[in-house]
């Protein structure tokens, strides 16, 4: 890809940034460019897998989720042709016992939880959602049939931060079996040691975010 942009001597000169498809190119025009960044492509889930002109997700270092560009449906679309599409990506299957195993997906962001649950769910897991520590124990709480097999949480959210409820799993005897994995944008090690100190039987940052590595963690803690 390449890209173009005004000077401040041309105030009719565009931004545009050139997309190439199969053997052909077209330049398309933007309101501005911001960064570059080479970003790991995720799977949408199933509600919004056949959105026009998205070809999945990405994480980006600040845990904002962020939908990628289809070059080949723009460049199709452009230029009217038909081109060969890529095979849609699907995230692998962990072998899992006749009874789907159940995970609390815990995020403040909406986005977040979304893809981490639909990445989960197309891998075979039943899947919950709680916004924050404090929903989270709550529905912890119920027990009975909706008890889980893994805990997946942020850390930073408010109410209860992923910390306070990774030490309230393991504190309470009901729970403390319970495997709790902390996937947060906090990257540094004092943070990672944090954690771990908290309670938490992996932790994973979403700068560097793969669905492969999540449910490979999710088998090694179970």
């Amino acid at each position: 890809a390449a890209s173009t942009s005004a000077t401040p001597a041309d105030a009719d000169a565009v931004t545009t940034r050139v997309l190439a498809a199969s053997d052909r190119a077209v330049a398309f025009t933007v309101d501005e460019l911001y960064s570059e960044q080479e970003l790991v492509l995720k799977p949408l889930g199933v509600e919004i897998a056949g959105a026009q002109y998205v070809a999945g997700a990405a994480l980006l270092g600040s845990g904002d989720v962020i939908l990628m560009l289809d070059a080949n449906q723009l460049v199709r679309s452009a230029t009217g042709t038909r081109l060969p599409r890529r095979r849609a990506i699907e995230a692998p299957k962990p072998k899992l016992a006749e009874r789907k195993l159940r995970v609390l997906v815990v995020d403040d962001s909406i986005t977040t939880r979304t893809l981490e649950k639909n990445i989960l769910e197309t891998a075979g897991f039943d899947v919950r959602v709680a916004i924050d520590g404090v929903e989270a124990w709550s529905v912890l709480a119920e027990g009975g049939e909706r008890d889980f097999d893994v805990v997946i949480s942020d850390v930073e959210m408010p109410h209860m931060t992923g910390l306070e409820l990774a030490r309230r799993i393991k504190d309470e005897p009901r729970t403390s079996h319970l495997p709790v994995i902390l996937l947060t944008s906090l990257n540094k090690p004092e943070q990672r040691e944090a954690g771990l100190r908290a309670g938490a039987d992996a932790y994973l940052v979403k700068s560097t975010f793969d669905q492969d590595e999540l449910l490979r963690t999710i088998q090694s803690v179970l």
